[in-house]
């Protein structure tokens, strides 16, 4: 039972991925600014007064996306892979969102 529920986490896990790099293709560049499209998405909470906020979508290779993520003046980026579902799911809507404002969908 538990290797079937990896399996299916898994599959969704890249279904999701998959529509995040085709709304991605569609971006200029295979780039997107998150940040001023709908508020900060807070991937880790530092302390009451700092987070870390994903500030922009690349497309790093044609199946690879990464986030850009903002703390203390400093940038870094992460693989999208390494996120989970529901935080996948914010970011498929934050992107959507800023394509839609950005005319592109």
């Amino acid at each position: 039972m538990k290797n079937e529920f990896r399996k299916s986490y898994d599959k969704l896990k890249k279904d999701v991925i998959d529509v995040i790099i085709t709304f991605m293709k569609a971006a200029p560049d295979g780039h997107i600014q998150l940040n001023d499209k709908r508020g900060s998405l807070c991937y880790q909470v530092i302390d009451d007064q700092e987070s870390e906020v994903i500030q922009s979508l690349e497309l790093s290779k044609p199946d690879e996306i990464v986030a850009w993520i903002g703390v203390y003046d400093e940038d870094y980026t992460i693989d999208i892979e390494n996120f989970e579902i529901p935080f996948l799911l914010n970011i498929l809507e934050a992107l959507e969102k800023a394509l839609e404002e950005d005319g592109i969908i």
